[in-house]
């Protein structure tokens, strides 16, 4: 679900670089690869973690070490893509609201899908176990 949604952004936001649509695919189809790597690479340093525990301060660099590379890795595939076109003050801007309509596209997502498994009633969420 990623890569329609960040490729329909980006042809929004980064108007000037006159892509079609299905070149703004492929751009967010590499940067969802690139994404998967790094959280890859990540699971395996965990699945490390289960045979030879990390201290917890470790864990908690790693998780935040992650988190930042994923984040560096998106601006630097969107800047590689479109920053040539942008100032760089401007390229922030486009890039800040690329991320603000992802995450509302998202929060949508997540009310719609509780919306349909809830039968749109609002509430206590009750987990049961089936038996």
């Amino acid at each position: 679900m990623f890569v329609p949604f960040s490729a329909i952004n980006t042809f929004l936001i980064f108007k000037r670089k006159k892509l079609n649509i299905s070149e703004h695919c492929i751009i967010s189809g590499m940067l969802l690869l690139g994404t998967l790597l790094i959280i890859l690479f990540g699971d395996v340093i965990f699945l490390v973690d289960l045979w030879w525990p990390f201290s917890r301060i470790v864990g908690d660099v790693l998780i935040f070490g992650i988190s930042l590379s994923v984040l560096v890795y998106c601006v630097y595939g969107l800047y590689n893509a479109f920053g040539n076109t942008y100032r760089p003050l401007g390229f922030i801007w486009w890039f800040m609201l690329y991320f603000l309509l992802l995450f509302l596209e998202v929060c949508i997502f997540i009310f719609l899908l509780y919306g349909f498994v809830s039968d749109w009633k609002f509430g206590d969420i009750i987990i049961t176990p089936v038996s």
